[in-house]
């Protein structure tokens, strides 16, 4: 490469929408490093071959792509972009979609909260041993995780009869949310002699109260969901002699037609 084909920062920013500050941030952080540095006097030069690589990044940079995520971008063949752009904007509309459904749950308030807590009631569960297996993941992988894990414990427990009517628990361990990934224990309650097989395990239930409420309709959804959290949470802390126990769950009847959400409870004193 000849200095006829090097640029100084200056006029390589200028024709690449980029500027000092910017230069020296995708330096540092190895995404668009200068062709040649001069040992003395540390003056940085620009080859004329980077400046698609430059103006690739002030692209996506308008398009508020984080730096975290730029490099795979940066080496994709052009025919390629824009594909994998749609994708990135379709998941930050998603995002969007919950944070307004967010701010209209907050929005509605007290009020709503009120209407939820009205509906929560307790209920006496018995002991019962439990299939399950136990996985990690975030709240945009949660259903598929959830669907794909429940058809193999059912497959498994085909082997001592179990009908297909046996509801399925869904066990929060560990908060699950954009940046949260639990654990979530999936399991099915069953009866007879069954062997753990791979990472299916079984496990014994003892005998509990709980505090729950059934969710329909858009409340199934999340994140309205997290609203009747809230609400069983609220009922049970606002009742002397209750208190939270253990890990919330979600229960699915009927092929999931019916759902509601439930906090193990204990009595206390006072």
């Amino acid at each position: 490469m000849t200095d006829d084909d090097l640029l100084l920062p200056g006029e390589f920013g200028r024709l690449t929408w980029l500027s000092p500050k910017a230069l020296r941030l995708y330096a540092a952080r190895g995404l668009l490093p200068p062709r040649r540095i001069d040992p003395a006097t540390g003056y940085r030069r620009y080859g004329r071959d980077q400046i698609p690589r430059a103006r690739r990044i002030a692209m996506l940079r308008r398009m508020e792509v984080p730096l975290d995520r730029l490099e795979p971008l940066l080496d994709l063949p052009p025919e390629r972009l824009p594909g994998r752009l749609r994708e990135l904007l379709h998941d930050r509309a998603a995002r969007l979609r919950r944070h307004a459904e967010v701010v209209e749950d907050l929005a509605r308030g007290v009020e709503s909260l009120e209407d939820l807590t009205a509906r929560v009631a307790l209920r006496d569960v018995p002991g019962r041993k439990l299939l399950a297996r136990e996985i990690r993941v975030r709240v945009s992988a949660l259903d598929e995780a959830v669907t794909t894990t429940e058809r193999a414990l059912r497959r498994h427990l085909e082997q001592v009869g179990a009908g297909d009517d046996a509801p399925l628990l869904v066990f929060f361990h560990g908060l699950v949310t954009e940046d949260g990934d639990g654990p979530v224990e999936i399991a099915i309650p069953f009866t007879g002699v069954l062997e753990p097989v791979d990472d299916l395990r079984i496990r014994w239930a003892a005998p509990h109260r709980e505090a729950f409420i059934a969710v329909t309709g858009e409340e199934r959804a999340y994140p309205h969901v997290m609203s009747a959290y809230d609400a069983v949470a609220c009922w049970v802390t606002g009742r002397p002699g209750l208190a939270l126990t253990g890990s919330p769950l979600e229960t699915y009847t009927d092929g999931g037609a019916s759902m509601d959400v439930a906090f193990p409870v204990v009595e206390t004193e006072g």
